[in-house]
C-alpha cells in the first residue's frame, strides 16, 4: 500500500527529476482486491496530476506465503505489515 503526503507550500521533490532526466518519473502502487484497503485510486490520481509513468500491482490471496521469506531476510522479528506487499514483488 502506498500513501502520499503532499505539502502545498513547497514544490514536490520529484519536480527536480524533470530537470535531471527527460524520462518521466516512474511511480508504483500495490493495492488490494478488497476496496476498503485499496489506495490505488489515490496513487493513480497523484500520478496523473504530475504526469508520472505509473505502475499498479494487485496483492492476491496466497501472497501471505512470502512471510517466511521476509522472516528469513530480515533475520529478526519484524512487525511492519507494509513488508508483505513490498516484498511480494521483489522475487
Amino acid at each position: 500500500m502506498v500513501s502520499f503526503c503532499l505539502v502545498v507550500s513547497t514544490p514536490p521533490p520529484w519536480c527536480a527529476s524533470k530537470r535531471v532526466s527527460r524520462q518521466p518519473l516512474e511511480t508504483f502502487s500495490i493495492g488490494f482486491k478488497e476496496a476498503r484497503f485499496d489506495e490505488r485510486e489515490y496513487a493513480r490520481y497523484v500520478a496523473n496530476k504530475f504526469g508520472t509513468r505509473h505502475h499498479e500491482f494487485l496483492l492476491k490471496p496466497g501472497s501471505i506465503e512470502i512471510i517466511e521469506q521476509i522472516a528469513w531476510h530480515t533475520d529478526e522479528p519484524f512487525a511492519d505489515s507494509s513488508a508483505l506487499p513490498t516484498c511480494s514483488y521483489r522475487s
